[in-house]
């Protein structure tokens, strides 16, 4: 582990020295929410990293760390993915904890063999130590996944919690609809929203929005107060084109020749990550 360390700090420098000399650095170097999200960002990534390994106060660190990765969700959308940081810092706490467990597992062996078969007045109580250790070990990583998902929740949170405002603004019951005229109604996604009914088709008409899918009626009827569609995700469908594979159409073929460099040196360094990753499984003990 110890060698590892240094090779992971020369990683991470290389990183950050990527993410500042890149051609899209203006858009996080000025007064952009891009500079505000990567801040954020990478403040709780280190936070995070800081607070792992012996030594670090985790709950202090993992409670900053999940906080600023919830401000980087509420700066921009993909702060969500945040979240995966935070199983990702559980599951490396959860390796070191197992590694510790194994070494300490040996000694409690030994102690309860000797134990068992040269000390009757013993009564078995180095396997009773050894079942008691086992168990506080499993209770307290459970302890520690309820943690992680909990941080999960809250760095996900500013995202689910600002579409849900937009919807019900957008879709009745919290205000003006997206027409931003009194009586224009919701859009046809929304299904009434709040309001009840699904009023406003010729407001969906203008938008240029479908209608919603029966499945939406569905969720509508049985989950009252919940929004059954992401505004987020429909604006970006419908106004900006962002969906999965939707930017590959032949009219972007100039954009896929642009970015073939940056493609490549990326394939190239995945196709590296996954056969070292596939090296360690096959070599190791």
């Amino acid at each position: 582990e110890e060698e590892e360390e240094p090779a992971a700090s020369q990683l991470a420098v290389a990183g950050a020295l990527a993410f500042c000399f890149n051609p899209a650095g203006v858009f996080f170097s000025g007064a952009y929410t891009e500079s505000c999200f990567a801040a954020c960002t990478f403040g709780g990534l280190a936070v995070l990293a800081r607070g792992g390994g012996p030594g670090g106060s985790g709950a202090l660190h993992a409670l900053v760390g999940t906080l600023l990765l919830a401000a980087a969700s509420g700066t921009r959308s993909n702060g969500a993915l945040g979240a995966a940081f935070v199983a990702a810092a559980w599951a490396v706490d959860c390796r070191r904890h197992w590694r510790q467990w194994r070494r300490r597992r040996k000694k409690l062996l030994a102690a309860a063999n000797s134990s068992d078969d040269g000390n009757d007045d013993g009564g078995g109580g180095g396997s009773g130590s050894y079942t008691a250790q086992w168990s506080f070990y499993v209770l307290s990583e459970l302890w520690s996944l309820m943690g992680a998902i909990a941080r999960m929740v809250v760095v996900v949170a500013p995202l689910v919690l600002f579409d849900g405002f937009s919807y019900r603004r957008l879709c009745g019951g919290g205000g003006a609809s997206l027409g931003g005229g009194e009586g224009t109604g919701a859009r046809a996604w929304c299904l009434g929203g709040a309001s009840g009914g699904a009023s406003g088709g010729e407001s969906g008409r203008d938008s240029g929005l479908e209608g919603p899918p029966t499945w939406l009626a569905w969720w509508v009827a049985r989950t009252p107060g919940i929004p059954p569609v992401s505004v987020y995700a429909t604006v970006q469908r419908e106004h900006w084109s962002v969906g999965p594979f939707r930017y590959w159409a032949w009219r972007q073929a100039p954009q896929f020749a642009l970015a073939a460099p940056a493609l490549a040196v990326a394939a190239f360094a995945v196709r590296n990550l996954l056969a070292r990753m596939l090296l360690l499984l096959l070599l190791r003990p």
